[in-house]
């Protein structure tokens, strides 16, 4: 990006926003290398784009993404097949999910569903 330098941090926040918002459908087995060539961007000016403007990997966001998806549709549809769920998401099985959901958000997706399904809970 020869025109970069120099720009601010909100600069390189918004375009990485917007170019990632953009990209946002399913990504499969290298999400940095398939969101990278959607935006004609090679691999590392993606990640420097991301990491300047954000402070995170292309890959860390995207998978930041794919949990908050994961955790509305528990909240939202607690009956949901957890196994599907999981293949939807790209995870090669329910068991990696949970790790990840319970490393990255805290706690089990059975939390989520259970908070999905009190009636006290704001929907």
């Amino acid at each position: 990006m020869a025109g970069a330098r120099g720009r601010s941090r909100d600069a390189y926040r918004t375009t990485a926003e917007r170019r990632l918002r953009g990209g946002r459908g399913r990504l499969h087995s290298h999400p940095d290398t398939e969101l990278a060539e959607r935006f004609e961007l090679s691999t590392r000016t993606l990640e420097r784009l991301v990491s300047r403007g954000l402070g995170v990997s292309p890959k860390w966001l995207l998978d930041c993404w794919g949990l908050q998806e994961a955790a509305t549709r528990l909240f939202r549809e607690p009956d949901i097949d957890l196994a599907g769920l999981a293949a939807d998401l790209g995870y090669a099985d329910q068991a990696h999910f949970t790790r990840h959901y319970h490393r990255v958000l805290g706690e089990r997706p059975d939390a989520t569903r259970r908070a999905g399904r009190d009636p006290r809970s704001s929907h």
